[in-house]
């Protein structure tokens, strides 16, 4: 049973810590784990094969270097010091990639921001940042928690949207009012919300090798856990 930590606990830890990026991230990571209720690295993989910390990565173009957090089918996660540029850890992930599987999410990260880009062929791979203070809300949790459960919740902008919309035209103007059903009948409706690539959704839907109508309930159901903080509870 994975050990638990509250928002609360984590954000008044971790905003005090001025630790160096070597004394500080291994640390960090293990309170990430305990926030989403996730086993650790040791206690998931204890070969270290899957989801470990330092895992050997050849670099782009020759050389060796380590991700320093690698779960497989999920991220690789690079650390930084304190206020540092993590847009040079995001280059070092993309040297590495090829090398982690192409995994969907690469994550930068030092103590007080996290940033999330998705790693999807055929995709805007917009970054999405999470602060310490959206760590005490409900959708920057949820955000975390995709990182480790679901990261395709993060690059589903256009079924997002549908549903959303979905919700929006309902009576109650609640997302606990939709069901998969619901959204397939405005699927149909070209008419509605005609910005929105259906024929996208498919396709990516397609890479995943996951059903349609699964797909549209995981998200949906993380949407549902936030509808509140959407406006659609």
């Amino acid at each position: 049973m994975p050990f638990t930590l509250t928002p609360q606990t984590f954000v008044a830890k971790w905003r005090k810590v001025t630790l160096k990026e070597s004394a500080a991230t291994k640390e960090h990571f293990l309170d990430l784990c305990g926030l989403v209720g996730h086993p650790t690295p040791a206690a998931a993989d204890a070969e270290g094969t899957h989801f470990t910390f330092e895992y050997g990565a050849a670099k782009l173009g020759g050389g060796q270097g380590f991700a320093d957090v690698f779960k497989r089918g999920f991220f690789g996660w690079e650390y930084k010091g304190k206020h540092a540029n993590l847009d040079k850890a995001y280059l070092q992930l993309l040297q590495y990639r090829a090398a982690l599987h192409n995994p969907p999410l690469l994550v930068v990260s030092d103590i007080e921001t996290i940033v999330i880009h998705p790693n999807f062929v055929n995709r805007a791979n917009t970054p999405t940042t999470l602060t310490l203070d959206d760590l005490l809300t409900p959708a920057g949790l949820e955000r975390l928690r995709a990182i480790f459960y679901h990261p395709a919740l993060l690059a589903v902008d256009e079924l997002t949207g549908l549903i959303m919309a979905v919700g929006y035209v309902r009576p109650s103007k609640s997302l606990a009012d939709v069901e998969v059903r619901s959204v397939r009948k405005k699927w149909k409706d070209k008419a509605f919300t005609a910005a929105i690539s259906r024929q996208e959704i498919e396709h990516y839907t397609a890479e995943l090798g996951e059903p349609l109508d699964e797909h549209i309930q995981t998200v949906l159901s993380a949407l549902q856990g936030i509808a509140a903080d959407l406006g659609l509870g």
